[in-house]
């Protein structure tokens, strides 16, 4: 109970910013306002990650503070998926035909995937020149925080054994560790609020390690330092949670 009330209490917190900020005009200065943002990126993998994996999908949600000398700080949570897994686990089962033969005796239908998360902190800046106003232009921001990710085995109606619950974590290479990331491009505040984003390319490396202490097919442990790298395009769309100062009309 204590934890649900934690968790509605922060689902609060951008709604409570938002009352709490007077009228803002964002045309006449740069503003301080709590911001909502939602994101995807196309994400190409380097490195031990594109071993592993190839392309693959990252949308997530951010908040963050904007400050009114256009510092931008605050914390993001990202879900990576993909369908394209290079590494296979499951070599040693396969029979001539590259099928694996279900305990009923007919081919599995398997689906192999990439599943993943990222939470970071980060902090940036926004350079208002070539810009409608003194919110938008150039943008750059750096973030650190943990990455995880794992292969996926979708298996029809659980009919292989050894994908089952108590045996998939020896196939699953679950790889964990902190991540770093940068990024450089360009938000945008329009001047009624209606239209707000930022869209550039994003540069993150991970320091990772295999979590599972036993590969089967393999048969060995896995103790060796990943380097998981990503890039790829950042399209966001931003929320700020403030109130727009109204126009005002005299008649004589």
């Amino acid at each position: 109970m204590a934890r649900k009330k934690s968790l509605f209490l922060l689902m609060l917190v951008p709604f409570i910013w938002s009352v709490g900020f007077g009228q803002i005009n964002p045309q006449d200065s740069a503003i301080f306002a709590p911001i909502l943002n939602f994101h995807y990126s196309y994400q190409f993998p380097g490195a031990d990650m594109a071993k592993r994996f190839g392309d693959n999908h990252n949308i997530g949600a951010s908040f963050v503070i904007k400050t009114k000398s256009n510092v931008v700080f605050g914390v993001e949570g990202s879900f990576l998926f993909g369908t394209n897994v290079r590494e296979d686990p499951l070599s040693i089962y396969r029979v001539e035909n590259g099928k694996i033969v279900s305990e009923g005796g007919t081919y599995a239908n398997i689906a192999i995937l990439q599943r993943g998360f990222s939470v970071n902190a980060r902090v940036g800046k926004i350079f208002s020149i070539l810009s409608p106003n003194p919110n938008s232009g150039p943008y750059i921001y750096a973030a650190a925080g943990y990455l995880q990710h794992n292969i996926r085995f979708q298996v029809d109606r659980n009919t292989v054994p050894f994908l089952r619950e108590d045996y998939v974590g020896g196939y699953d290479r679950l790889t964990s560790g902190i991540q770093f990331s940068q990024f450089i491009g360009y938000r945008y505040f329009s001047n009624n609020r209606l239209v707000n984003f930022y869209i550039g390319y994003e540069f993150s490396q991970g320091i990772t390690q295999n979590r599972r202490p036993f590969n089967f097919d393999q048969r060995k442990a896995d103790n060796n330092t990943r380097s998981d790298l990503l890039q790829g395009v950042r399209f966001g769309w931003s929320i700020p949670l403030y109130k727009k100062t109204p126009r005002e009309f005299y008649y004589n």
